[in-house]
């Protein structure tokens, strides 16, 4: 099935190759061609148990990526604290009246702070509930990977083996993020911001193998997504944090440790899945005739 589905590569490959160690513009040619194959957009992958599965060009998380805080704090009831506070300075504003002729200011006022503790004493503490609930849903343009450039093969220690650099430029990718605020008395808010990345650029380090006899195959053996700094749209978020009451710093928290999350899943399972998913391909398809024969 691999091979019907690459049958176009097949096609190409034949048409570019050429005796000699294929050049960078060969290999470009060649993994563009790869990447928009059937056998590589279609290839899919589970990133968490029970989760929908992914293809590189539509990643779903589930609820491998949330991030969730809440908190309960005491709050007085300020109205009640207002009606001490103008108490204290309606008396204190009599004590001036009378100091010096029917008072002793300085009793009277601390009469009047008095009265004012006892007050403040009396006014309601109750609860305070807040928290967030953030959550990565899914990162959508990782297929439109484009091979910008690929440097000449270099030889390695290793006979009939070459080493080369290869830089890749993904046009646009977008990630679609599920946010949930809440801070009494304000009921819940929650939504969905899309935030869009684009020309998010990907390296990698290849081998070109002569398998002498046979032809010249490509291998990926290291790769790196260079993700989105923010997965989130903090305009948006600040807006709402402002409308809530709540401090930055509570929901800043909650975005770093996605944002980290994030990084953490691609570098130990994204990247290695790509490479993976390429290699699936270029492995079993001959680039251009070998250079050399083989070994008797």
């Amino acid at each position: 099935m691999k091979k019907l589905l690459l049958l176009p590569l097949l096609v190409l490959i034949s048409a570019c190759s050429s005796v000699g160690v294929p050049d960078g513009e060969l290999l470009t040619n060649v993994l563009n061609t790869v990447i928009k194959s059937d056998a590589v957009q279609n290839a899919s992958f589970v990133v968490t148990d029970g989760c929908t599965p992914s293809v590189i060009n539509d990643i779903e998380f589930c609820d491998l990526l949330e991030t969730k805080y809440s908190y309960t704090e005491g709050s007085l009831d300020q109205a009640c604290v207002d009606i001490c506070v103008g108490y204290r300075a309606t008396c204190k504003t009599a004590c001036d009246v009378c100091c010096g002729w029917a008072c002793n200011c300085s009793s009277c006022k601390s009469g009047c702070d008095n009265d004012y503790k006892k007050c403040a004493d009396g006014c309601t503490v109750f609860d305070i509930t807040g928290g967030y609930d953030f959550k990565l849903q899914n990162v959508v343009g990782l297929g439109g990977m484009v091979v910008k450039s690929v440097s000449d093969p270099k030889a390695t220690d290793v006979d009939n083996v070459s080493s080369i650099e290869i830089v890749f430029n993904i046009p646009e990718v977008t990630a679609n993020a599920y946010y949930k605020i809440w801070q009494d008395p304000i009921p819940a808010m929650s939504g969905n911001v899309p935030v869009i990345a684009t020309n998010v650029p990907v390296t990698a380090q290849a081998s070109l193998i002569d398998k002498c006899g046979d032809g010249y195959y490509l291998h990926i053996n290291s790769l790196d997504i260079q993700i989105p700094s923010n997965i989130y749209d903090s305009n948006a978020l600040l807006e709402i944090i402002e409308i809530m009451g709540m401090t930055v710093e509570v929901v800043t928290d909650g975005i770093v440790d996605l944002n980290k999350m994030l990084l953490d899943f691609t570098n130990d399972f994204l990247d290695q899945e790509v490479i993976d998913i390429l290699n699936g391909v270029l492995d079993d398809y001959q680039i251009a005739p070998s250079a050399c024969l083989p070994s008797e």
